[in-house]
This record gives C-alpha cells, sequence and structure tokens, in this order.
C-alpha cells in the first residue's frame, strides 16, 4: 500500500480505504460509500442528541437556579427546538424539547438498524449488535484495532473468534506443509 518510509497507523488505514472505495467504483459496488453515508448520518443523530439534550439540561438546572443563559436558548432554537421563555411556560417548553430530541434517538436507531441490514450475511440467520459489524468487518477488511476506549464486549468477542480461527487454520496450514516436506 506503500511504497516507502514508515507509514503510520492512520496512514495505512487512509490507503487502505481509498482502495476500497476504488474497487467499489470499479466493480460498481458501493457498498463502502453506502456504509459511510449511513454511519456518518449515525453519527450525526448521535451528536445531535448529544448537544441538546446537554443544552435542555443546563436550561434545566439554570431555571431551577434562576440563571438561565440565553447563549444555550439561542443554541437550542437553531437546531430548531421552540423553547417559550415566560415564566409561565418555560417548564412546559422544555419537557416539550426533551420530548423532541428523544426522537433523535429513534432516528439514530433506524440508522444503526439500516447498517446492520446492509451488512448482514444473506445466509445467517441471527441479528448482529452494530459492534458486532464492526468487527466483521475490521476482520474482514484486516484492520484490527484494539481501542480500550471504543472496545466493547461485542466487538472483543468476534474479534477474539477470528483471531482463533486465523490461528487454527495456520496450525492446520503449517501440519499440512509439515506433511508434504516428510513425503
Amino acid at each position: 500500500m506503500i511504497i516507502s518510509g514508515n507509514p503510520t497507523d492512520q496512514e495505512l488505514s487512509d490507503q487502505w480505504e481509498k482502495i476500497i472505495q476504488e474497487n467499489g467504483k470499479h466493480t460498481n459496488d458501493h457498498k463502502y460509500d453506502i456504509y459511510q453515508e449511513l454511519v456518518y448520518d449515525y453519527g450525526l443523530l448521535i451528536a445531535q442528541h448529544t448537544v441538546v439534550s446537554v443544552c435542555l439540561e443546563m436550561l434545566f438546572v439554570g431555571n431551577m437556579a434562576n440563571r438561565i443563559d440565553p447563549e444555550i436558548i439561542k443554541e437550542v432554537r437553531e437546531r430548531g427546538y421552540k423553547i417559550d421563555t415566560t415564566p409561565t411556560a418555560f417548564e412546559k417548553s422544555l419537557q416539550s424539547a426533551k420530548s423532541k430530541c428523544k426522537n433523535l434517538i429513534t432516528k439514530a436507531e433506524s440508522k444503526r438498524k439500516d447498517i446492520e441490514r446492509q451488512f448482514k450475511d444473506k445466509g445467517d440467520k441471527k441479528e448482529h449488535t452494530y459492534d458486532e459489524i464492526i468487527g466483521f468487518l475490521e476482520l474482514a477488511l484486516d484492520r484490527t484495532v484494539m481501542d480500550s476506549e471504543t472496545l466493547t464486549l461485542a466487538k472483543y468477542n468476534v474479534l477474539k473468534r477470528g483471531a482463533e480461527q486465523r490461528h487454527e487454520q495456520r496450525k492446520k496450514n503449517g501440519a499440512n506443509s509439515d506433511r508434504r516436506a516428510r513425503v
């Protein structure tokens, strides 16, 4: 992938993504592009939920302390939430905004299911979690990166099974080559 030098893991990863993308263009299989778009949309929904829910919580706490930050209200309004600042309607508008914000999780869950459907093996009857799909994808791309902050038990189990299968295959191939050498 890299002709000379000592590339970083990130450079190798970026180059591998380019190879997969180009392969998809040439084979007319655009799974990589579809996957990237779905993951981007999923991440965006989760990020939006995080920002809005934190802002709403800050407004709720600020209201209890009589310290409502107008910048936070502006931020939430710019994201499409209606906040009524009149004393009688403020708390009710926060509750309404929280309900609307929860819809982002529903939309994100829908995207996650789209990702799972996109990469589910046609002969596979078992549903896989998002983390298992990422683990399968890393095994298929041979790009296993163990990051303790993002490693989940489901992903770990997939990667562990894959590593054990590869080890068994190497042992079997080694035994076969030893037999051939003796014959």
